[in-house]
């Protein structure tokens, strides 16, 4: 529980603040902590007092000691700031969910959270979309999948991913038994991530979602992906809106739907398909049911 006077050593940080609006901060600090995201709808000082609060490592321990969901999404973190939380996280036993979208925290902020996965038993939901991350943030994220067992949901939309991060993310699969949703939407994954994608499903049975809309796997990508739901027996979403599919590729998912029972929803939004392979989907649907 925070007390009167620390409260009282952050607006020290600040500068002058009312008495009104001091009192706010005072009787609903939790709910200020919690929707931090939606800095902007309270007043700039109030803004400031939480922003130093979390700046403070001592103050991160005490804000995630009871906490289960944690939303910090588009604020000014930074990697100083994700490597505050991920001390906190290293000893923590409560918090399940951590939204850090949109910070900035680059390859040293997600390698200080890869570190503290190793030790936290309890994070089921991640999120680092939007966070300038690049080849040694992902590889240490994949590495630390191979032996996590508690994390669920990982978020990495944006982050200017390419085919080498993803050929390891995607290595990870055949062996984490874990993960169930991954979104790594607008990134620059193509060809030979698609592939390894694909060769992962083949052999995965916990992935349920993944999300690699805005990406560019192109017909081959998508022939191999179409190819593995012919026995993956776990995915049930998979969206590839805007990525350069085409007739060539999308025909291969409807003589995959033939086979697969499980799969359900696969959106191919923006692909340039035709109406022949309208047709072909319709056929395959008779029979995939």
């Amino acid at each position: 529980m925070l007390s009167y006077h620390l409260i009282l050593h952050i607006l020290s940080f600040v500068g002058d603040i009312n008495k009104k609006q001091f009192d706010i901060i005072w009787s609903s600090r939790r709910i200020f902590f919690l929707f931090l995201r939606y800095y902007p709808l309270f007043p700039y000082q109030i803004t400031k007092v939480i922003y130093c609060y979390l700046k403070q490592p001592y103050m991160i321990n005490i804000l995630l000691k009871r906490l289960r969901k944690l939303n910090l999404s588009s604020n000014l973190l930074g990697y100083k700031g994700a490597i505050a939380i991920a001390n906190a996280l290293g000893t923590n036993k409560t918090l399940q969910k951590l939204y850090l979208h949109n910070n900035g925290i680059g390859d040293k902020g997600v390698i200080a959270l890869v570190n503290a996965l190793k030790n936290n038993k309890t994070l089921q939901v991640l999120g680092l979309s939007f966070n300038r991350i690049r080849y040694n943030g992902v590889i240490a994220l994949a590495n630390a999948l191979k032996t996590n067992q508690t994390l669920q949901v990982l978020y990495l939309t944006d982050n200017r991913i390419g085919d080498k991060e993803t050929v390891a993310l995607a290595n990870t699969l055949k062996t984490n038994q874990t993960l169930q949703v991954l979104y790594l939407d607008w990134n620059y994954i193509k060809k030979e991530g698609a592939i390894a994608f694909a060769n992962a499903l083949k052999t995965n049975q916990t992935l349920q979602k993944l999300h690699l809309r805005s990406n560019d796997i192109g017909v081959d990508g998508a022939i191999a992906m179409a190819n593995a739901l012919k026995t993956n027996q776990t995915l049930q979403v998979l969206d590839l809106v805007w990525n350069n599919i085409k007739d060539e590729g999308a025909i291969a998912f409807t003589n995959a739907l033939k086979t697969n029972q499980t799969l359900h929803k696969l959106d191919l939004s923006n692909n340039q398909i035709g109406d022949d392979v309208a047709i072909a989907f319709a056929k395959a649907l008779k029979q995939n049911f």
